[in-house]
C-alpha cells in the first residue's frame, strides 16, 4: 500500500510540474502575442497617418519630405509669434 501511495504521489508531482511548465509557456506566448498586436496597431496608425497625409495633397513620400523641409526652414528663418511657432511645430510633428 505504501508503494502505491508513493507512485501516485510521484505521478501527481509530475503532472503538477508539467502544468507549471505549460503555464509558463502560455504566459510567454501571451506576452509575445501582445507584443505582436501592439506592433501591428502601431503600423496601422502609421499607415493611417500616411494615408491622411496623402489625401491632404501629398502624393508621394518626397512631397511629404519637401513639406517637412519647408516647415523646418520657415521655423528657423522666420520671425513669428509663439502661437505661430507652436502651430508650425505641430505641423512638423504631423509630417
Amino acid at each position: 500500500m505504501a508503494g502505491t501511495n508513493s507512485t501516485a504521489r510521484d505521478q501527481l508531482n509530475s503532472l503538477i510540474a508539467e502544468q507549471k511548465a505549460l503555464n509558463k509557456e502560455k504566459s510567454a506566448l501571451t506576452a509575445q502575442m501582445r507584443a505582436f498586436k501592439e506592433s501591428i496597431e502601431g503600423a496601422q496608425k502609421r499607415s493611417q497617418t500616411l494615408k491622411s497625409m496623402l489625401l491632404k495633397g501629398y502624393d508621394t513620400l518626397e512631397d511629404i519630405e519637401d513639406a517637412l523641409s519647408g516647415k523646418k526652414h520657415q521655423q528657423a528663418t522666420s520671425t513669428m509669434s509663439a502661437a505661430e511657432e507652436s502651430k508650425i511645430i505641430k505641423e512638423i510633428k504631423k509630417l
